[in-house]
């Protein structure tokens, strides 16, 4: 939790210095990236879950000399995915700029080196997760907001305020993330250098449930800003991504919680008092986080946008369009914690609820996209309803 407030604290201020310098244009352009980047990349966090899932039993079952063979097997894997990608945002940059409305192919490029990266990051983030080692988890996965927001502060002031720059500071935070991963592995693992590569039943499948269950979250959680610079001018799209970005945040602040009870919950799928009561306190601590940073937000709308935007004035439109996206968002936080609970515990029906409620989320706003607030309200009844039946 700790180290994520720095991650946040470095993610505010990230926000704060492309709020300021980046046009509405450029910011609009940088948000739906990002925001491109967090849709592919969310739903591979559920290579994270399977790592950390079969780490944690290994390490259970005192076959902790194994885990250096499943996080070699993974990062072969994640090679045999990342390379195509590159290559198709090399070869597709120009229809895909068109498509998102954005002037030049640059930005689109970087966006797919930054993707290739990132599918190797869960690999040592589920490793360390899985055995516990929270300190380097924590390091390795956090300290991309702190080297972005250095080095995207020195590309946009120094160079242009021009959003390949942002972009750009992306990528260098997940080179960095990447290398401390491997180091923090080895580290923890130093001892099982000559484990071969573990073989276990069940993995494959395992990891496709996740990946559409994950898939489904990702949607609900990161395909609005996408949705609306397809569908709206790039300036209003520039609008809507500064009250999406805030409304965010609420989640993204309670989601250590989850990641600390997966390895403490982890199991073949029996549920005992021990995991009961853990989710019991889990479900308290991001709840009360989850009323606090809300409150907050919907209290005081005018105060993140001062902030992160410089908006001295708000218009009460975007007052309110701040305040609506935050309570749409707001219950997604508790999904998460319940999404993570179902995976860590083996059991994936209950959680493919989120695969639908993401369809029918993404079918509404292509029928209904005249206002912003059909885009939102859309989001708020698909979010409610999967976090609802999750719990």
């Amino acid at each position: 939790m700790a180290a994520t407030q720095v991650a946040n604290g470095s993610n505010l201020l990230f926000q704060m210095v492309m709020g300021w310098t980046l046009s509405e244009e450029q910011y609009g352009d940088l948000a739906s990236m990002l925001g491109l980047v967090l849709v592919l990349a969310t739903p591979m966090d559920a290579v994270r879950t399977a790592v950390a899932h079969y780490a944690a039993r290994l390490r259970a079952e005192n076959r902790a000399a194994e885990i250096r063979g499943l996080v070699i097997r993974w990062l072969g894997g994640m090679t045999a995915v990342s390379l195509p990608i590159l290559l198709m945002s090399l070869a597709w940059s120009g229809p895909l700029a068109v498509f998102f409305n954005i002037p030049g192919r640059l930005p689109v490029i970087l966006t797919g080196c930054i993707l290739a990266g990132s599918f190797y990051l869960p690999v040592f983030s589920g490793a360390l997760q899985g055995v516990q080692s929270f300190t380097w988890m924590a390091i390795s996965q956090h300290s991309w907001g702190v080297v972005r927001l250095l080095a995207g502060a020195l590309l946009v002031l120094i160079l242009a305020p021009r959003a390949e720059w942002g972009l750009l500071a992306q990528g260098a935070g997940v080179v960095v993330s990447a290398a401390l991963g491997w180091v923090g592995v080895g580290a923890v693992l130093g001892a099982a250098r000559s484990a071969p590569p573990v073989r276990l039943g069940g993995i494959p499948r395992y990891l496709g449930y996740s990946l559409l269950i994950l898939g489904g979250f990702a949607v609900l959680m990161n395909a609005d800003i996408l949705m609306v610079k397809r569908f709206f001018p790039r300036a209003e799209a520039g609008l809507f991504a500064r009250a999406a970005t805030i409304g965010r945040s609420v989640v993204f602040i309670s989601m250590p919680v989850a990641l600390a009870m997966f390895p403490k919950v982890a199991s073949a799928g029996e549920v005992t008092a021990g995991s009961r009561r853990t989710l019991r306190h889990s479900f308290l601590l991001a709840g009360l986080v989850i009323l606090v940073a809300a409150g907050g937000v919907c209290l005081w709308p005018s105060l993140p946008l001062l902030i992160l935007f410089r908006d001295s004035h708000p218009t009460p439109d975007m007052i309110r369009l701040v305040r609506q996206i935050t309570a749409a968002m707001s219950p997604l936080g508790l999904g998460y914690l319940a999404l993570h609970f179902e995976l860590a515990q083996h059991r994936f029906r209950q959680a493919f609820v989120l695969v639908a409620c993401a369809a029918v989320y993404v079918a509404a706003v292509i029928l209904r996209h005249q206002t912003f607030q059909q885009v939102v309200a859309a989001l708020a009844v698909s979010a409610g309803v999967a976090v609802l039946l999750l719990l």
